[in-house]
């Protein structure tokens, strides 16, 4: 999802934050919200230098972040938990795990 890349590449003042390493990489609900909010405000324009946001990606940043956003409010969730692994892996991991 291109949201997520981004949010972990941008901090919330918009400088470059380096994560080596995605997995296990964390996000306050509030952290993602305020991204979230800056985005709406920010003119197209704007959005195209944003370091760290691909600038042919600046017009769909904000709809890349809505299934996120809205995940994070309907699960009353304090955090995000990013992971280099997919839905698939976790399913099965989980499966074997209980095996």
């Amino acid at each position: 999802m291109i949201a997520l890349g981004f949010l972990i590449s941008v901090r919330i003042n918009y400088r470059i934050c380096h994560v080596e390493n995605i997995h296990g990489y964390r996000l306050t609900t509030g952290q993602v919200m305020k991204t979230f909010e800056r985005l709406l405000r920010v003119p197209l324009a704007e959005r195209k230098r944003i370091s760290g946001l691909e600038p042919e990606r600046a017009d769909i940043i904000i709809g890349g972040m809505l299934p996120l956003v809205t995940l994070l409010q309907m699960l009353d969730s304090d955090r995000v938990i990013f992971s280099e692994s997919g839905v698939r892996e976790g399913i099965i991991s989980e499966y074997l795990s209980q095996r």
